[in-house]
């Protein structure tokens, strides 16, 4: 089976996964002013055939760089001192990197980052959990722009 297949498998398989962690993380912090100013964004960028290319492009990429950094390198570092803990520190990290100053979406990144790193320590491989990535990523836009409509 192909890695990228795989891995889009993986992507829609954690959606209803991460759904149920990002509602979970809202129900304990509250509504992030955060993400919502970016829905915001997003919903009006999705109005123009240029816009929505430009969602699509960015989704996607962010989901391959993400885990080539977050997992290929760092997660993969760290693992050769102590694979838990590369797991761990490299998904702390990337929750981080998805700051929000109320907390939910570092929550919900970070067990997703979690997710993302037991695929890779899986597989031995980032192209699976990037395709995930990029897969998740896209169906959120898609869902939300069904939402929308």
């Amino acid at each position: 089976m192909q890695k990228r297949f795989l891995g889009s498998i993986f992507g829609v398989l954690f959606y209803p996964i991460n759904t149920i962690v990002s509602t979970m993380a809202v129900l304990i912090f509250g509504v992030s002013e955060a993400v919502k100013n970016s829905n915001r964004l997003i919903l009006s960028m999705a109005t123009s055939p240029q816009g929505l290319f430009c969602l699509v492009t960015a989704l996607s990429l962010a989901g391959v760089c993400e885990e080539f950094v977050f997992r290929g390198f760092l997660q993969k570092t760290l693992s050769k001192h102590h694979p838990h803990v590369g797991l761990l520190v490299a998904s702390l990290i990337f929750g981080l990197f998805h700051f929000d100053p109320q907390g939910s979406y570092i929550i919900a990144t970070f067990l997703m980052g979690l997710m993302y790193g037991y695929i890779y320590r899986r597989y031995r491989n980032y192209v699976i959990p990037a395709a995930a990535h990029a897969t998740l990523n896209l169906l959120i836009l898609a869902v939300k722009l069904m939402m929308h409509l």
